[in-house]
């Protein structure tokens, strides 16, 4: 198995992460396994033995354990339960996820009438959860991506319209400053976390490091590379404390970006909305992709999945960003 994969992936039950069986374990392991095993043949009650040693998730994903991690064995060592092999194969599986932007169907749409009525059902659902979750030990943070002209700033205000103000916060990420850049890159968002029963929203966030500073090279290889795992474990130490990560991101086509471009520079109300930058990164389109693409596949995880959303029509894309945060809301059983 790829190294770079085991180091990422965890288990979902312990938090523990995988590693690889020494010649010693192996042996040890298979002894215990075989042993177990002859035992439920003699013994039926004996078979609880069994799945104990090797489940470890609700998902029924089967590993040996030692000493509460779960462990990887290769599979050419010795005769492993088929439920073994055929469960990290399912793992290895569901741990990457394809995404090709420029593949999206950016045709679907949704005619006015029908957004009013549904925007307005949305937005009193997730005000009942938002009056629920103040009540409660969780929180939620919504981080949302994409890029210039997608629609974020847009999705958030829907969002955030009928909200309770004094239980969310929006902050819009920037470029960082001179004493934040003396600090590891996820420092500045520490002190933005928000308190139990509040929603912070994100308008870019921290994957900034293996996305705008991959692609501009703000960040060395080894750093954004190295972002994957830090994202990850600091994802997973927030979730294990109660708190739902909402992951969003808005795309457009290419030509509809050109599009939003120009009505932007046209229009006296929106000029500010567009600079220079905008239009540098706009040539970087393919590498900006890339980037988001192996982002996705890097850090869509089991407790932190990347929700994509066809931006191309503003009305769904809103629907889809609002029922998306209802949705992941309704999992904590917050009623």
């Amino acid at each position: 198995m790829d190294s770079e994969l085991l180091s990422l992936l965890r288990c979902p039950r312990t938090g523990g992460r995988l590693r690889l069986a020494s010649v010693s374990e192996l042996i040890c392991i298979n002894a215990e396994i075989r042993a177990i095993q002859d035992r439920g043949q003699e013994h039926p009650e004996a078979n609880g033995d069994l799945e104990q040693s090797l489940i470890c998730d609700s998902a029924k994903l089967c590993y040996p354990v030692r000493d509460g991690l779960p462990v990887l064995l290769p599979n050419e060592a010795f005769d492993l339960p088929k439920s073994l092999d055929t469960s990290m194969a399912k793992l290895e599986k569901s741990s990457r996820r394809t995404v090709i932007l420029d593949e999206l169907d950016q045709n679907r749409s949704i005619d006015q009438e029908e957004y009013k009525e549904r925007v307005k059902e949305y937005q009193l659902e997730l005000l009942t959860l938002q009056r629920a979750l103040i009540e409660s030990k969780h929180n939620v943070i919504v981080v949302v991506e994409g890029p210039d002209a997608a629609g974020k700033g847009g999705a958030i205000r829907r969002f955030v319209e009928k909200l309770d103000p004094r239980a969310y916060r929006v902050y819009s990420i920037v470029k960082p400053t001179q004493e934040e850049y003396r600090h590891h890159y996820l420092w500045r968002f520490w002190n933005k976390l928000p308190s139990y029963g509040e929603i912070a929203i994100f308008d870019r966030s921290w994957y900034g490091r293996v996305l705008i500073e991959r692609v501009e090279g703000f960040a060395t290889g080894a750093e954004w590379k190295r972002g994957y795992r830090e994202i990850n474990e600091f994802e997973r130490l927030l979730v294990d404390d109660g708190t739902l990560i909402v992951k969003l991101y808005l795309h457009i086509a290419k030509e509809e970006q050109l599009e939003r471009f120009k009505r932007r520079e046209a229009d006296p109300l929106k000029h500010w909305k567009i600079t220079e930058e905008d239009w540098r990164n706009r040539r970087k389109w393919d590498e900006h992709n890339e980037a988001a693409q192996d982002m996705f596949e890097q850090t869509s995880t089991p407790f932190a999945p990347w929700t994509v959303v066809e931006a191309n029509f503003k009305w769904y894309a809103r629907l889809k960003v609002l029922k998306t945060a209802i949705k992941a809301m309704q999992s904590l059983d917050l009623h």
